[in-house]
């Protein structure tokens, strides 16, 4: 093989915080973030998940590691595509291949395929910036091809290249990720650069165990942990007192600041625009996170029977409204938004007790929340 150029292998928009009482996110774009994948999705059929059935879309669930140091992952943070500390566990760093489109051949004759985010539905994107490679929600009819990817045979000890399916002489490259330059980092940025035979441009996509993302079979909710934040005020945390939600001040390993977030409950169901539900149970408590059916209706907990959870506990996120924040949505209704009712800055901001209540999308702080994996 020519070793000038590797055999065939393979950042992001935004929705929605309150002035109690103002405009709506519809379809994707800058103004609405209607849901992580965008309504291009219930078009495109782009749905299947671990379990769901639908066939050949994405069955597996994958990281993606660099030899440059295998122990970081490939990782949507916030909606930039960086290495970060690999942990099996986060959704943030576990990506589907859509492979629906390897009939299509790169240059070389290797197939292409779409790699997305489990967390976000964002998908790995190139464009005519040759050294650009950006996050966007994904689009399985996209004519241009800017979702599709391509490997390249082995490069060494197993690991390939990852090249845009339209451009073979250009890979992804963990920047400045080589020994000579400092290695890699936590936060180190990914482009695209030519073929230098550095460490730093070679990639493995390896299975995660059904284990770390919750597809196996018997298992009980609580595959993720997380705690969950506004960023109105990022230190208080959602947290159940008796059978209100409110948000307090943190408190290091406090059971009531922390839930299961489980998929499986959810039994695959998605919001209208794609967003797959989820069921956020306390781990003090064992309840599950309710809501209401329209604005001002208060946020509480109850208790799960069966496993088959109503509607009312399910829940859905947007795409990133800036800073790696969301909108947690009822996944009926995507049009209302979990809110710290009055904990924008116009009406005093947040404080001990501030109720959580659903109100339509202000793009303001206290509509905007975070969920850290923990």
């Amino acid at each position: 093989m020519d070793e000038s150029e590797p055999r065939g292998f393979f950042h992001h928009d935004k929705k929605p915080g309150h002035e109690h009482h103002h405009e709506q996110p519809h379809r994707f774009d800058q103004e609405n973030v209607g849901g992580g994948y965008g309504e291009q999705q219930q078009q495109s059929g782009y749905h299947s998940r671990p379990g769901g059935g639908g066939g050949s879309a994405h069955e597996e669930v994958f990281k993606i590691v660099c030899e440059a140091n295998p122990s970081y992952y490939l990782t949507d943070r916030g909606g930039e595509l960086v290495l970060a500390p690999g942990n099996e566990s986060n959704p943030h760093q576990q990506w589907y291949k859509d492979t629906r489109h390897s009939s299509k051949k790169d240059k070389e004759g290797f197939p292409g395929f779409s790699v997305i985010n489990k967390a976000s539905g964002l998908a790995l994107y190139h464009d005519d910036k040759k050294d650009k490679v950006y996050l966007k929600p994904y689009d399985a009819n996209d004519t241009s091809e800017s979702f599709l990817w391509s490997q390249s045979a082995d490069v060494g000890h197993g690991y390939q290249c990852i090249r845009p399916f339209t451009d073979v002489h250009l890979n992804l490259d963990a920047y400045r990720g080589d020994k000579e330059h400092g290695g890699v980092k936590d936060g180190t940025t990914v482009i695209l650069h030519k073929w230098n035979k550095q460490e730093n441009q070679k990639w493995k996509i390896l299975p995660i165990s059904n284990a770390a993302y919750g597809g196996g079979q018997g298992q009980s909710y609580g595959q993720q942990t997380v705690k969950l934040s506004c960023e109105a005020r990022p230190d208080y945390y959602v947290t159940v007192r008796g059978d209100s939600v409110v948000l307090a001040a943190s408190e290091e390993s406090d059971p009531r600041q922390e839930w299961f977030q489980d998929n499986k409950l959810a039994a695959n169901m998605k919001d209208e625009s794609g967003s797959p539900a989820f069921v956020l149970i306390n781990k003090a408590t064992q309840k599950a996170l309710q809501h209401g059916e329209k604005e001002f209706d208060k946020v509480r907990v109850v208790s799960l029977h069966g496993d088959r959870p109503d509607e009312s506990v399910l829940w859905t996120l947007s795409a990133d409204v800036g800073k790696g924040y969301r909108c947690l949505r009822p996944v009926g209704n995507i049009h209302l938004n979990l809110d710290a009712s009055h904990g924008d800055e116009k009406h005093g901001g947040v404080h001990d007790g501030t109720e959580l209540i659903l109100f339509k999308w202000l793009k303001r702080e206290n509509q905007k929340w975070r969920l850290t994996y923990l």
